[in-house]
């Protein structure tokens, strides 16, 4: 085989193959989280507890 007779669009073929499979080498495995999941862990609006108390105790009753 002939280097010259080959076209360049030939080579340019065998360098981007060579260049995908050792990309797909390095691949890893990939832990999929659903976005319309709730995330463990505060909120916004949560403490590390699980809410803050926005209103004062009513008279009479008890706090724990």
């Amino acid at each position: 085989m002939n280097i010259r007779s080959s076209s360049g669009s030939q080579w340019v073929l065998v360098l981007l193959s060579l260049l995908w499979l050792t990309g797909c080498g390095a691949a890893r495995s990939y832990q999929y989280v659903d976005q319309t999941e709730i995330p463990p862990g505060p909120g916004l609006l949560t403490g590390e507890q699980g809410g803050f108390v926005f209103s004062a105790p009513l008279p009479g009753s008890q706090s724990k």
